[in-house]
């Protein structure tokens, strides 16, 4: 249906039939008040986002669309600018409501402009309904704040730096710990202060370029105080104000590796000890006679051979009392 010209309150302003055409195809709610803050003309968008007919907004005080809490405010300010007019925004830097019909209160942006006519002086509001621009504001807020709250907690080393030069943009609290430097420290100083083999970082960033991420990066990085330490590094390429950098979430991997070869030291001492270590178990098969013992070939073998061969023992030859008693009874009574 094609937009109809306005038709205002008897006070309001002559309005041109063009000019009229053109505050009802207006997108944003446009009210007309007088200096005493009567509304004398209202668009469609003004019907729309108010929720009242048009005969319902006109002669109403604007201070009605004013949620409660903020009219004796917005009454002095419109007096205010009625003494001195000009076009501008209304509450720069403040988050501004209306009250629609419903009494929901709805999120604007308002412009002001001095209408001067030939029946007036009068005020031109162009109000536009952000509440979808709030919602995302408030939501890129929130999850502003959460990004911030997982950077500063993090149990890793995270650091922001530039591709071309390697400039640190920002480094969270476990980066200033592991490497000890402070965040003003950190911040436009080039990784490349902090990487042993230059070279090799480099390139690691040509394949982070190639393939937006590079996981599980180790090289070896020096703190302040000059000592280094092992770093699993994983990076991706991220946005930051309009510009591609380099997020890295860096690990302190250097008590693993340490206690990685301890143990493997360990393991080795252990198998060599084992190594040199025979030990003779299960069940032995020896003659009840000779007291030889038959080995895995089934050979029998002198109980000495056989223990000897297969354990660290050494044998030493003695004879006991009952052995000397029985094969030298002449010298044994001797001795005894």
């Amino acid at each position: 249906m094609p937009n109809q010209p306005l038709h205002g309150h008897l006070t309001a302003p002559a309005l041109s039939h063009d000019c009229s055409m053109l505050l009802a195809a207006a997108p944003d709610a446009i009210l007309i008040v007088s200096l005493d803050g009567e509304i004398v003309v209202a668009n469609p968008t003004a019907e729309k986002l108010f929720g009242y007919s048009q005969d319902r907004l006109i002669g109403r005080s604007v201070e009605s669309l004013v949620p409660e809490s903020r009219r004796e405010l917005h009454k002095h300010n419109r007096a205010a600018y009625a003494r001195d007019p000009q076009v501008r925004s209304m509450g720069v830097g403040l988050e501004l409501f209306a009250l629609g019909s419903d009494g929901r209160e709805i999120p604007v942006d308002i412009s002001l402009s001095p209408l001067n006519t030939d029946q007036g002086a009068f005020i031109l509001a162009a109000i536009r309904d952000v509440t979808e621009r709030r919602r995302a504001q408030d939501a890129l807020r929130k999850s502003e704040s959460e990004y911030r709250a997982l950077f500063e907690n993090a149990n890793d080393s995270i650091m922001i730096f530039e591709l071309e030069n390697e400039i640190i943009l920002d480094a969270n609290s476990k980066a200033c710990e592991i490497y000890g430097f402070t965040r003003d420290e950190f911040i436009g100083m080039s990784l490349k202060t902090v990487t042993r083999d230059v070279a090799r970082g480099e390139e690691g960033l040509r394949t982070l370029l190639q393939i937006g991420s590079c996981r599980d990066y180790h090289t070896v990085h020096i703190r302040k105080d000059g000592t280094e330490m092992n770093i699993v590094a994983n990076s991706a390429l991220i946005e930051r104000d309009g510009r591609k950098v380099v997020l890295s979430i860096d690990r302190d991997d250097t008590e693993r590796i340490r206690a990685q070869a301890e143990r493997e030291r360990l393991i080795e001492e252990l198998t060599s000890a084992l190594a040199r270590i025979k030990t003779l178990t299960g069940l032995l098969p020896i003659c009840a006679s000779c007291k030889n013992i038959r080995d895995e070939q089934g050979k029998w073998t002198p109980v000495e051979r056989y223990v000897r061969n297969r354990s660290e023992a050494q044998f030493t030859h003695g004879i006991c009392p009952e052995c000397a008693a029985r094969l030298y009874p002449d010298d044994y009574k001797k001795k005894t």
